[in-house]
């Protein structure tokens, strides 16, 4: 995992966490630049996500290493993280683990929900299909709205064009049979959807 910084770490710093495919830069640079003055952004590349990476293993190997950077890096406290997608299941995670502590939480699409006999199909489909995208093969139309949620195409511009089938299949494994653990319920961040 990498970690963009923008704005001076004298600023309250916001901890952003992209979605599955996509890269910290398509979901949130823009958005960092234009806050950078009144905040320190961090920006997490997860592993898979950019060039020379390792493959995503899972959501718990993404938490220990964003644990470690704001333990090293932030006294173990940031003011805010917003997750998107995997990036919000990621939060969740965070949240529930209670090792690093978080002021606010913004998440957005967070996918908490064991697909139960689904999970299987998703896992296999999902991928072959963002593969499809990112070789710039046809997809029928329904199956982007399926996956990707109706009326969401524009998230075939923010595939990362290095996004291994063997990360998605990873990150949907986790994803698609993820369970809210009950310690969620201790985080003392402020959440909203």
């Amino acid at each position: 995992m990498r970690f963009i910084t923008m704005g001076s770490e004298a600023f309250p710093t916001l901890l952003f966490i992209h979605g599955l495919s996509a890269t910290a830069e398509s979901c949130y640079g823009k958005v960092g630049r234009c806050l950078q003055n009144q905040w320190h952004i961090v920006l997490c590349e997860l592993d898979g996500h950019y060039d020379e990476s390792q493959i995503f293993r899972s959501i718990d190997d993404e938490c220990v290493q964003i644990e470690a950077y704001v333990t090293e890096n932030h006294q173990g406290r940031i003011h805010g993280m917003v997750g998107l997608s995997l990036g919000g299941t990621i939060a969740v995670s965070l949240l529930s683990r209670g090792r690093v502590q978080i002021e606010r939480t913004i998440l957005d699409a967070a996918f908490c929900v064991d697909m139960g006999l689904l999970k299987g199909c998703y896992s296999r489909v999902f991928p072959k299909g963002v593969a499809r995208v990112r070789d710039r093969k046809y997809v029928p139309g329904f199956l982007i709205d399926l996956f990707m949620g109706k009326g969401n195409r524009s998230m075939i511009q923010m595939i990362y064009p290095g996004i291994t089938v063997e990360t998605c299949r990873n990150a949907c494994r986790d994803v698609y049979s993820y369970r809210i653990s009950d310690e969620l319920r201790n985080t003392s961040s402020t959440v909203e959807f």
